[in-house]
């Protein structure tokens, strides 16, 4: 008896992504390569502006709080518990251990005059 598996097709990735939300007013366009919008901006939905908004409003609550990225992280208790459940799920699944960033990525601090900017 012979089998015969066709062979898989992969496709390159596109180059551009568009991201939209309902509270835009235009979508982003994204080169995939960069994770910049097309016109060099920092996209909405990256790390540091997304880390910025929120830091104006907890900033409202907290005067004068100097959070950095991986600080403010481990403040979403509901996050980190939901993290912690995927990683075990993950390794009791035999489906591999969830390999994290190198801790610096996360270790960056926003200053006010940086968030206007945004």
């Amino acid at each position: 008896m012979v089998s015969h598996e066709d062979k898989r097709k992969v496709k390159k990735s596109p180059n551009h992504a568009v991201c939209w939300s309902y509270a835009w007013s235009t979508p982003e366009i994204l080169v995939a390569a960069k994770g910049r919008c097309l016109t060099d901006v920092v996209s909405r939905l990256a790390k540091r502006m997304t880390f910025a908004r929120f830091l104006k409003l907890y900033r409202k609550v907290v005067q004068g709080a100097d959070l950095s990225y991986a600080e403010a992280k481990l403040l979403a208790t509901n996050f980190q518990t939901a993290n912690h459940m995927f990683k075990v799920h993950m390794k009791e699944s035999d489906l591999g251990v969830w390999i994290s960033k190198p801790m610096e990525v996360d270790s960056f601090h926003l200053q006010t005059s940086q968030m206007q900017e945004w």
